[in-house]
């Protein structure tokens, strides 16, 4: 399991994105960055009890 603290919201978010097969425009690439950085941001903060070490 990963230790997603040690990570920035961001960093996850670009990764993420990196590893998929995508053709999106510069524009809907940023967009979907910032969508699936608030997604990390958010599990990062509110961290399910399911996953809890």
């Amino acid at each position: 399991m990963y230790a997603f603290n040690r990570y920035q919201a961001k960093e996850l978010a670009l990764a993420y994105m990196s590893s998929k097969q995508h053709m999106l425009s510069p524009a809907e690439f940023l967009s979907q960055i910032k969508k699936v950085e608030r997604t990390f941001d958010d599990l990062i903060k509110h961290v399910p009890e399911s996953l809890k070490a």
